[in-house]
């Protein structure tokens, strides 16, 4: 989907959806019916360098829903955005109480959206040419400081907006979304697995390049953390943070699906081993449980988020 942000310099206030990334992958029949996980590409022996032995991040979460529309769902909705939320905090610290707002409403997909409140300037970009600001998503800022964007004191960090049909028709809760072991059916996708997506987004997957072109943002120039560390070629689009580069090399982007963007990896033109994983772009698949996986914290430690204890084998 094309979504624009609009961003101001110093503190930058965005409106939740008027950016690129926060949109789910789309979804596929069938075809992989059966209880398993995504399938993650193996990268080997490489030692881990996380970032900080403390615990899992603190988070509070509320939910919005003002017309009512998802009132017999909310519980099961909180307890697997939970679920995807203590998914990443295997891997992710940080300071003070992470604040998430569950908001029950249309996304301009249809499906559900995730991502930061707000963005602040954090200074000139490292790999862009000037002149151009680098803009670091709340839910980072969080992490590493404990502190609310001071342009926007007591608002959420993330919100994470879920559609009413989308739920009702495709979502599947799991009976017990810590164990996460009872079967997925067929014909749905996982709460957690998306819930899981979205919070990618959130962590900072998102950007401002444009979804035709992939080129940064007109006068004056805004690019987020991710933006930065995109490469854009005549053949390629990639990822390509030194420390996700280092382990995994280049990591291509999507960028020939018509409803997903280069905030998403895989890419149908030139087949990766991230094609099945947490983030990518081609498809979402039923009956199957997706799960943070190394390169997905390997990209968010380029953007900063504080990462603790071992990270996964991928």
């Amino acid at each position: 989907m094309v979504l624009r942000r609009l961003v101001f310099p110093l503190s930058l206030v965005l409106v939740l959806g008027s950016f690129a990334g926060a949109c789910t992958v789309s979804t596929a029949g069938p075809a992989d019916a059966g209880v398993r996980d995504a399938a993650i590409p193996d990268a080997g022996p490489i030692p881990d360098d996380a970032d900080a032995a403390g615990g899992a991040f603190a988070y509070k979460v509320t939910v919005t829903d003002p017309q009512d529309l998802l009132t017999a769902s909310h519980v099961d909705m909180v307890k697997c955005l939970e679920a995807a939320l203590d998914e990443w905090g295997q891997y992710v610290t940080g300071q003070g109480v992470l604040t998430v707002e569950l908001r029950v409403g249309a996304t301009a997909t249809n499906r559900m959206s995730g991502a930061s409140t707000s963005s602040i300037s954090i200074g000139t970009c490292k790999n862009t040419p000037a002149p151009c600001t680098l803009a670091q998503d709340q839910a980072i800022h969080r992490l590493q400081t404990g502190k609310d964007n001071k342009a926007q004191p007591g608002v959420p960090d993330i919100a994470v907006t879920v559609s009413p049909d989308y739920w009702n028709k495709l979502i599947w809760v799991d009976p017990d979304p810590k164990a996460r072991t009872a079967t997925v059916p067929a014909d749905k996708l996982d709460a957690i697995s998306v819930f899981t997506h979205e919070l990618g987004h959130a962590f900072g997957i998102v950007g401002y390049r444009s979804l035709d072109t992939y080129a940064p943002s007109a006068a004056p120039v805004f690019l987020s953390l991710y933006d930065d560390q995109v490469v854009v070629t005549a053949d390629a689009l990639t990822f390509e943070g030194p420390k996700t580069k280092a382990e995994f090399g280049p990591i291509p982007l999507t960028r020939n699906n018509t409803t997903q963007n280069v905030y998403h990896y895989g890419d149908t033109k030139t087949k990766s081993p991230y094609d099945d994983a947490l983030m990518n772009g081609i498809v979402y698949k039923y009956a199957l449980r997706y799960r943070v996986g190394r390169v997905d914290l390997r990209i968010l430690d380029d953007l900063g988020v504080p990462l603790r204890g071992t990270l996964p084998p991928q």
